[in-house]
């Protein structure tokens, strides 16, 4: 079973060369959930201050699956790219909260179908 518990906007803020911040800003309940992003993908919830940049910006959306082929049973993130294109992410840890710092898992595995509006080339 595939249910979307959550979706909404997105943000990537970068500060320095590595620090880096994805804000999720749910749409049913304006709940706010940021991400700090270094040495590989660790999650803590925190606010951007002045000193990020963007880097990208665009809709998420949260999934909750269970007993689907071909899908890890967990929780999964999938951010818009632009372009019908996604990434996924497992939350295998759920999401953030003020005390802990949660694990984000980027995957193959997408639930939101992606395509691309780019031609192929003329045969």
């Amino acid at each position: 079973m595939i249910q979307l518990i959550g979706s909404g906007s997105y943000r990537l803020n970068g500060a320095g060369d590595s620090a880096r911040l994805i804000t999720l800003v749910s749409y049913k309940d304006r709940r706010t959930y940021a991400w700090g992003v270094s040495n590989g993908i660790q999650l803590v919830d925190q606010e951007p201050d002045e000193t990020y940049y963007a880097l990208g910006a665009g809709k998420y959306r949260l999934y909750q699956v269970s007993d689907e082929p071909g899908l890890t049973n967990q929780l999964h993130l999938e951010l818009s790219l632009g372009e019908g294109i996604w990434q996924g992410y497992l939350l295998p840890e759920g999401l953030p909260d003020r005390r802990k710092t949660k694990t984000m898992i980027p995957v193959k595995e997408l639930i939101t179908k992606s395509f691309t509006s780019v031609p192929g080339p003329n045969l």
